[in-house]
């Protein structure tokens, strides 16, 4: 098993990263639409918002992650196999 290099380990941090800075944004975000449309603030409505958006938005970040990290760190090429040649 191959060990990722430290450049695809970086790449994730940060991609991770950004997911939380942007998930915490759409939180709020969501938050200040329901606000300024009327809506009733109960606490569930806020509990669902913050999860439904939150848990959203940091899946789709952390799966974009992954597949950002294993493109960078070769493990898709190397489980492919060699290309057959042609002829």
């Amino acid at each position: 098993m191959a060990i990722i290099t430290g450049s695809a380990a970086r790449t994730f941090r940060l991609l991770v990263g950004i997911s939380i800075v942007v998930a915490g944004v759409s939180i709020a975000l969501t938050l200040f639409y329901l606000w300024l449309s009327g809506a009733p603030m109960r606490p569930a409505v806020i509990l669902v918002a913050i999860f439904g958006v939150g848990l959203t938005v940091l899946v789709a970040g952390g799966l974009m992650a992954l597949l950002y990290t294993s493109a960078q760190s070769g493990h898709d090429s190397r489980a492919a196999g060699p290309t057959p040649r042609k002829g």
